[in-house]
């Protein structure tokens, strides 16, 4: 099952559902901002796990702390404190400095305001992790990059993939990238 996939499923309406409550948005703007964001982080994922050995093994050892058990029981794992306290490190690790720059985007496709876009993302960022621990465990926790390219198979946004490109390219700038996109904006 594919990102998007579990999104559009039970578990997804569950995961909507309780990030709308945690940020004050409606179900729709979450929906529109986690069908943006989560390809992308999980895209993310799979460029920092592909692009060295030590990034697979990094990858790989904190998923050994999100075994999926976040999907089994939304509304209390994401009430938990630590939820929040782990999504902002993960998103650390993942976006790093460019995280600002990443919600805005964001905003910007989906016109939801960027302090909604942030509050999303930190109760995503688990909610991927333990997606990802899950398919990763299922799988023998053989290949990650493998394991990740199938799971963006169809779901990868075109913003997920601009603001990416830009951030491992280096050639045209993470700004270049970001112009682009937003002056084709919706």
């Amino acid at each position: 099952m594919n990102i998007s996939e579990l999104l559009q499923g039970e578990t997804g309406s569950q995961i909507i559902s309780e990030i709308s409550k945690k940020i004050g948005s409606t179900d729709k703007e979450v929906s529109a901002m986690l069908n943006e964001a989560a390809p992308m982080l999980l895209e993310m994922l799979h460029k920092n796990s592909s692009s060295s050995k030590e990034g697979e093994e990094s990858l790989s050892k904190a998923l050994e702390q999100h075994d999926g058990s976040i999907l089994d029981k939304i509304s209390g794992s994401l009430d938990h404190e630590n939820a929040a306290v782990d999504g902002h490190k993960i998103l650390g690790n993942i976006l790093g400095e460019n995280r600002n720059s990443v919600e805005e985007a964001l905003a910007s496709k989906t016109g939801v305001d960027s302090s909604k876009i942030s509050g999303a993302l930190v109760y995503l960022a688990p909610v991927i992790m333990g997606y990802l621990g899950k398919q990763h465990s299922a799988s023998g926790n053989k290949d990650l990059p493998g394991l990740l390219n199938s799971l963006l198979q169809g779901s990868s946004s075109a913003l997920g993939t601009s603001i990416i490109s830009s951030l491992l390219s280096g050639k045209s700038g993470f700004g270049g990238i970001l112009e682009r996109f937003l002056s084709k904006k919706k």
